[in-house]
């Protein structure tokens, strides 16, 4: 029995360290940066929900979203280009006229349009994509009008002081992420298909930034540099407890990388290797062992019809908290240390999610098993020992064991 527990220890200790692969984490020298746009996050977020009240995937509503960001981005320099196609040493932004299909709960094709603005200060640099998602369920002040809105800020930071940026900067607006992160995933997929476009160094996806409790950076159920940088730029902005929703899953355990699937439009990317860090807002309370947006429950709102601009002029910090995120993500940007952050996480801090899938959960479950039918084996095999020095083998029909040695004996 001895033999049994020792075995059974040292097969769970290989499993913790083999899945919990650690990696240490330097923590930058960060000098928070107060860095405002000459746009109000009030008068943004008033005028893209009295424009685009309704914005709901597939329908005409995002029409109106889509104008107002792209007016905006015009306001701020970025001049129009009708070609979908990344031009060297040029910004501008443009509309992705081809579009992608995509089905609502009915069955019915609808058809989804993202944006993109590029500031291109050098072909030669890294990149860094802003993503933020338009569409809504309701109003969405929440979610997701403050991310919208914090993105045309930091566009508005960046394009006034592109002379000190060591990365160009892709801003997307996607389509259908509440339908399935259907606009991230597509142009995710042209980034990995079509690789001579644009080689993209890290995703910053900015959902329901404000409206809740607190302010947090997240990237997996694993810290990274990239977290650390931005969680310690910022004293009112903190990485996500690593598991404090308890969501273990047999992936967590095999190789360190927990993500819901459709969590938001920065899964897509990871998917593909991509580093990425998503600002949102809630509160994590061990009173409710997960997420809730608010410990008030009258401000609990995403995803309803109550997550309205009415709403959101009532709370406290809301306007503060989008203010914040495009002061933090501005700064970092124009750090020339972020983008070496974001590159040293893509070579060593993120897990090879083909590898993860195709090799070695596969070989860890098969492990266990092995490991499971060796232990019961031996602990059979040393039942029949028993069995037989203490009883005939004829008494109970068993004559695998006949006769015992004194180890048997002594063992018992």
């Amino acid at each position: 029995m001895r033999k049994v527990i020792i075995l059974t220890v040292l097969v769970l200790c290989c499993t913790v360290i083999f899945s919990s692969y650690a990696t240490s984490f330097a923590q930058p020298n960060v000098e928070t940066s107060n860095l405002q746009s000459n746009l109000s996050s009030r008068e943004l977020l008033q005028g893209y929900l009295t424009q685009a009240p309704s914005r709901i995937a597939g329908t005409q509503d995002m029409v109106n979203a889509r104008y107002f960001i792209g007016n905006t981005l015009e306001d701020i320099g970025f001049p129009s280009n009708d070609l979908f196609k990344l031009l060297p040493n040029h910004t501008y932004y443009c509309f992705d006229d081809n579009g992608f299909e995509f089905e609502d709960d009915f069955g019915n094709l609808l058809y989804g349009y993202n944006m993109y603005a590029f500031l291109i200060v050098n072909p030669t640099y890294p990149t860094i994509i802003i993503g933020s998602h338009m569409d809504s369920i309701g109003q969405g002040a929440t979610d997701n009008a403050s991310g919208v809105v914090a993105s045309l800020m930091i566009a508005d930071i960046l394009f006034s002081r592109q002379q000190e940026l060591k990365c160009n900067v892709i801003f997307a607006y996607f389509d259908a992420e509440e339908v399935g992160c259907i606009g991230s995933e597509y142009y995710a997929h042209q980034l990995n298909y079509y690789p001579d476009s644009i080689d993209v160094d890290a995703m910053i996806n900015l959902d329901s930034i404000a409206g809740g409790d607190n302010l947090y950076v997240y990237a997996e159920d694993k810290r990274t540099d990239m977290c650390d940088y931005l969680a310690n730029s910022h004293p009112n902005l903190y990485q996500k407890p690593i598991n404090a929703e308890l969501n273990y899953s047999a992936g967590y355990w095999t190789y360190g990388y927990y993500q819901q699937a459709f969590a938001s439009d920065h899964t897509e990317f990871r998917v593909y290797g991509i580093p990425t860090a998503v600002i949102f807002s809630g509160n994590y309370s061990w009173k409710q062992m997960g997420f809730v947006q608010s410990l008030d429950a009258n401000n609990c709102v995403m995803n309803t019809d109550l997550d309205t601009l009415a709403h959101f002029n009532s709370l406290p910090n809301g306007y503060n908290q989008i203010d914040t995120v495009a002061s933090v993500v501005s700064s970092a940007l124009l750090d020339s240390q972020f983008v070496g952050i974001c590159q040293n996480v893509a070579k060593s801090q993120l897990v090879d999610l083909n590898l993860a899938y195709g090799t070695i959960a596969p070989l860890v479950v098969i492990q266990g098993i092995v490991a499971i039918l060796g232990i019961s084996a031996f602990t059979y095999h040393k039942k029949l020992r028993k069995d037989a020095i203490l009883n005939p083998a004829e008494a109970n029909n068993n004559s695998i064991f006949k006769q015992a040695d004194y180890h048997d004996i002594f063992n018992i």
